[in-house]
């Protein structure tokens, strides 16, 4: 799989392998050669869609695959994606599954691509970390009270608990169990997955402060009456990467103020392309049962932060600011 123009190697594209009906069976990452393998399910009829991070996605021609190997090259144009320009217009409107051609789902679609790619990279164990880790208890006006710090080696994971879409949209993002409430956060398949485009708007919002990024805001709608999530994916406006997502929770009791509980995951792409995740952190409130009713009694709070990079055979990369 190479650039049409370039003629050089797609490295770290997401490739999907679609069935006739559009549900995606198998996905892949391309290595740095531009080489991947898909293996599908079952003989039958399939596309291959390829994401790439800052181009417009390409869908290859509807393919039949029986037992056994079948190669495919593909010259994938080298069209960049243009993130929109954030308006007034396009800031008032928050629409479940945007339309092609609307500015949103350039934005959707790209998220998708980065987180996606992020996640496989950490599942296919590319890259070794070195990382701080930090456990704090805070009071409810969010004074650290008490604080553990340690240092961690190894291959990363999704740093935060999450269950599959379906349950998340069936019974909530907070979840009673035998210990108390489990706060479960998105990760990137929640973001592709049909059950939360169908609960869930997009808006373009516009950076405060750095006109470098553009937004994508997320919320639940308006029906929904469950714990659920909203927040904001920071794209850089040249289509290179996605810095960061934020997230609060909605529809907590308690009288728990959303505002403060929820986290943030922060990205960077490496010299060589691959997108990983730098820094992360979550706070979850500690109620404090009285009778009948729940009392904010404070937080706990996790975080971590990437020291160091590693190839997976122990070779340090650079580290981006």
């Amino acid at each position: 799989m190479v650039g049409a123009v370039t003629a050089q190697p797609v490295a770290y594209a997401l490739l999907l392998l679609v069935d006739s009906t559009g549900h995606e069976r198998a996905r892949m990452l391309s290595d740095g050669s531009g080489q991947f393998v898909l293996v599908a399910p079952s003989p039958g009829t399939y596309r291959v869609r390829i994401l790439r991070i800052g181009y417009k996605s390409f869908a290859s021609p509807t393919m039949v695959l029986d037992v056994g190997e079948r190669r495919y090259h593909a010259a994938l144009p080298d069209d960049a994606v243009a993130l929109p320009a954030v308006t007034v217009e396009a800031e008032k409107r928050c629409r479940t599954r945007p339309g092609e051609g609307e500015p949103v789902a350039a934005l959707l679609e790209q998220s998708q691509t980065l987180l996606g790619v992020t996640e496989l990279a950490v599942e296919r164990r590319l890259f070794r970390f070195r990382s701080a880790l930090f456990d704090r208890s805070l009071e409810a006006d969010l004074r650290v009270t008490k604080e553990t710090g340690d240092t961690s080696n190894g291959f990363s994971a999704w740093p935060f608990e999450s269950v599959p879409a379906d349950s998340l949209v069936g019974n909530g993002f907070v979840q009673e169990g035998p210990n108390g409430p489990t706060y479960y956060s998105p990760d990137a398949s929640v973001f592709f997955s049909d059950a939360f485009l169908d609960t869930h708007c997009f808006v373009v919002e516009k950076h405060r402060t750095d006109s470098t990024l553009v937004g994508l805001r997320f919320e639940p709608v308006r029906k929904r009456k469950l714990p659920d999530v909203r927040g904001v994916l920071w794209l850089e406006r040249a289509g290179t990467g996605l810095r960061r997502l934020e997230y609060n929770y909605t529809g907590l009791e308690g009288g728990v103020p959303t505002n403060l509980v929820g986290g943030w995951i922060e990205f960077r792409r490496l010299p060589n392309g691959a997108p990983v995740i730098v820094g992360w952190q979550i706070r979850a409130p500690i109620p404090l049962s009285d009778g009948r009713k729940r009392k904010l009694f404070g937080f706990k709070e996790r975080e971590g932060r990437v020291i160091n990079v590693f190839t997976a055979d122990g070779h340090p990369v650079t580290l981006p600011h």
